[in-house]
Parts: structure tokens; C-alpha cells; sequence
């Protein structure tokens, strides 16, 4: 397959949509659970300090409702490095109708710049200061590419 043509590229709208759902169906559920698992643990912190009992471990609902937020973060994480590495593609970008793709050739490049260069080394490299804010401005560029599609030598384009 040919290299994808700059007609071809998502738009900046369409990557920044599918990062907002990633963002959302992935933290949603977290923060409900987070929330749910914290309600527990602050009443039986402050019933203790009422009382002047002294508190005896983490509240058994809090803990659970905490392991299940442990539990959806795992979910959610291999779901979307599955997407990533075999279709290009996270939850966001399947409902944007977007995808990765190597720049060389229009193919999927799997799990090594997909997931670990676009991911983790950015992720990586995104610890130094405003490298995200400098990341997210390469999308002005005429051809749409960030610093972590640089890296990778991938591409966004319309599925």
C-alpha cells in the first residue's frame, strides 16, 4: 500500500475529538469508582474521629469498591493497547472513524510505534516540562503530524 496522501490525514478536530472520548470512557467509570470508594473511607475516618474509636483497617466497601476501580483501569488499559497494536486504533478513534498508520507504507504498525513509541516513549518524554504543550502544537503543521508521530513514523488518517 502507497503512503497516505495529505487528503488522506484526520483532521485536527476528528484527533482531538477521539482524545476527549478515549479520556472519557476511560476516566467516567474511573471517577465514579474512585468517588464510590472514597465516600466509605472519609465517613468511617470521620465516624472514628466523632467517636474516639480508632479506626481498624480500610472499610471493607471501600476496598472493594477500590479493587474494582484497580480492576476497570486494567480493563481499559489492555483494551485499548489490543486496539492500538492490531487495528491502529483506540475506542475514541473507532467512534471518530480514525486511525494510525505507518507513513511509509498505510499499514498498521502494530504494537511497536503504535503503543510503545507513540505511548510509552512520549509518555516517557512528556515528564520534561511543556514538551506537551510543544506535542500538541505540531498538529498545526501542514501535515497534521505531532512529535509522537514523528517518533513513530506514523500518521492519523480517516479509517
Amino acid at each position: 500500500m502507497p503512503s497516505p496522501s495529505s487528503s488522506q490525514s484526520a483532521g485536527r478536530g476528528s484527533r482531538l475529538l477521539a482524545r476527549i472520548l478515549d479520556s472519557l470512557i476511560g476516566g467516567i467509570p474511573a471517577m465514579v469508582l474512585l468517588i464510590s470508594s472514597l465516600a466509605p473511607a472519609m465517613t468511617a475516618v470521620q465516624t472514628a474521629e466523632r467517636t474516639g474509636v480508632p479506626l481498624e483497617g480500610f472499610p471493607p466497601m471501600a476496598a472493594g469498591t477500590f479493587l474494582a476501580l484497580v480492576l476497570w483501569l486494567i480493563v481499559f488499559t489492555v483494551i485499548q493497547l489490543t486496539y492500538l497494536t492490531t487495528r491502529g486504533q483506540t475506542l475514541g478513534k473507532m467512534m471518530c472513524k480514525v486511525k494510525i498508520v505507518m507513513l511509509a507504507d498505510g499499514m498498521n504498525g502494530g504494537f511497536v510505534p503504535n503503543v510503545l513509541l507513540r505511548t510509552i516513549v512520549n509518555g516517557l518524554i512528556g515528564m520534561v516540562p511543556f514538551y506537551g504543550i510543544v506535542d500538541i502544537f505540531f498538529i498545526f503543521r501542514e501535515d497534521r503530524r505531532c512529535i509522537h508521530d514523528l517518533i513513530a513514523g506514523t500518521v492519523v488518517v480517516k479509517a
